[in-house]
C-alpha cells in the first residue's frame, strides 16, 4: 500500500466533493476541525490550510491528486509528497 500527502489552501469553505474526488481525508483531527471551520460562515478571513491524505493499493503513476480541479474551487495544492510505501 502506498500513501500520498498533500496540502490544500484557499478561502472560504472547502469543496467537500473534492474529497470523494480524490478519495482523500483529512491527515488528523486538526485537519478536521479546520474543514469545519472552513464551513461554518465561510470560514476565516485570510483563508486556510488543510493537509490530506489519499492510499493506494497500487504504487499511483502520474499525478493522483487533481490540482487543476482543486484549483476550479478556489483552493490550490501548495505541497505534494512523493508515494511512499506503508
Amino acid at each position: 500500500m502506498y500513501r500520498v500527502r498533500f496540502t490544500v489552501q484557499g478561502l472560504g469553505g472547502l469543496p467537500l466533493d473534492m474529497l470523494r474526488y480524490d478519495c482523500c481525508f483529512p491527515r488528523n483531527s486538526v485537519d478536521a476541525a479546520t474543514i469545519t471551520r472552513s464551513l461554518d460562515d465561510g470560514g476565516p478571513v485570510g483563508g486556510q490550510e488543510v493537509e490530506l491524505v489519499r492510499y493506494f493499493a497500487l504504487r499511483p503513476v502520474g499525478g493522483p491528486i487533481t490540482t487543476g480541479r482543486w484549483r476550479s474551487f478556489g483552493w490550490t495544492v501548495t505541497e505534494q509528497s512523493n508515494p511512499e510505501k506503508v
